[in-house]
C-alpha cells in the first residue's frame, strides 16, 4: 500500500490517494489549506471590523472604537495579503515544470515571485506605524 498526495475537489481540504494493489481510494483529509484559513480569518476580520466601526460611529461615538476598528481593517488587509501571497507560492510550485523556459528565466520568474510575497508581508504593518 503506498500513498501519494492529490488534490481535492473540495476547496480547502486536502485528499490522499491510497493505493493498494487491488484498488485505488481516495481519502479526504480534514485539515485545511493554508489559503482557505486566511480566507476565514480575512472575512471574518473585516466583517466584525465593520460592524464594529458602524457601532463606533453612529451609536456610541467612540474614537478608541474607531482607532481599535482601523487596526482590525489593517490586519484583516494582512490576512487578504498574506492569502495572495500563498497563492503566488502555490502557483509557483506548480509551474517550475516549464520545459520552454531557460534556467535564467526560470530563476528570474521565481526571484520575482519572491519579491511579490515579501513586498505583500510587509505592506500591511507599514500602513499600521
Amino acid at each position: 500500500m503506498s500513498l501519494l498526495n492529490s488534490s481535492s475537489e473540495v476547496p480547502g481540504e486536502k485528499a490522499l490517494l491510497i493505493e493498494s494493489p487491488g484498488k485505488r481510494d481516495k481519502v479526504v483529509s480534514s485539515t485545511p489549506s493554508n489559503v482557505y484559513l486566511l480566507n476565514v480569518a480575512f472575512y471574518s476580520f473585516a466583517l466584525f471590523a465593520l460592524g464594529q466601526m458602524f457601532v463606533a460611529v453612529l451609536i456610541a461615538k467612540s474614537q478608541a472604537m474607531v482607532g481599535d476598528s482601523s487596526a482590525m481593517v489593517i490586519d484583516s488587509l494582512t490576512y487578504l495579503f498574506n492569502s495572495y501571497a500563498e497563492k503566488i507560492k502555490n502557483k509557483s510550485l506548480k509551474e517550475s515544470v516549464d520545459d520552454t523556459l531557460s534556467a535564467a528565466e526560470k530563476e528570474l520568474r521565481r526571484l520575482e515571485r519572491t519579491r511579490q510575497r515579501l513586498w505583500l508581508g510587509i505592506l500591511p504593518p507599514l500602513c499600521r506605524v
